[in-house]
């Protein structure tokens, strides 16, 4: 179940949860908005991993995956 992101008048978010992890983010934490999607510090390389996976090559190959 989600929960909806809560937000100053000015569009702060005070409180979400990371949309990868599901974990809360509270007001204060430093989270990631990327493209939309907030992500916690801990899920950033996982998000990495998922965004670029289809640009992984493996070395002596022209062709990605």
């Amino acid at each position: 179940m989600r929960f909806p992101r809560v937000r100053e008048e000015d569009g702060r978010m005070l409180q979400g949860e990371c949309e990868l992890c599901g974990g809360d983010i509270a007001a204060g934490q430093e989270y990631y908005l990327i493209n939309g999607q907030v992500i916690c510090e801990d899920c950033l390389a996982a998000y990495a991993r998922q965004y670029f996976a289809a640009h992984l090559c493996r070395g002596g190959e022209d062709t990605w995956r």
